[in-house]
C-alpha cells in the first residue's frame, strides 16, 4: 500500500509528498518505540496524507508547521 500512496501524493503535488514523508517518519518511530504494529504504518501514513492541510506551494515556514501538525495529528498514538 506504501508505494499507491506514493504515487497519490505525487498526483496531488503541493504538500503531499512532505506529509507523507512526514507521516513515516513518524509512523515507523511509533513501530521501532512497540506503540503500532508494522501493518498500521500504512493507514497512517493515508490518515496524514487525506486529512493534511494541503498548500499548493508550500514554503519552508508552512513545511514547519506542517511538521508541527503532524507531531499534534499523530500524538494519539
Amino acid at each position: 500500500p506504501s508505494i499507491g500512496l506514493a504515487y497519490r501524493a505525487l498526483e496531488k503535488l503541493g504538500s503531499s509528498c512532505a506529509a507523507l514523508n512526514l507521516a513515516n517518519d513518524h509512523a515507523v518511530n511509533l513501530f521501532l518505540s512497540g506503540k503500532i504494529n508494522f501493518n498500521e504504518i500504512a493507514k497512517i501514513n493515508e490518515d496524514v496524507l487525506e486529512n493534511h492541510p494541503w498548500l499548493e506551494e508550500p514554503n519552508l515556514n508552512d513545511l514547519l508547521e506542517l511538521g508541527s501538525w503532524v507531531d499534534e495529528y499523530l500524538s494519539k498514538y
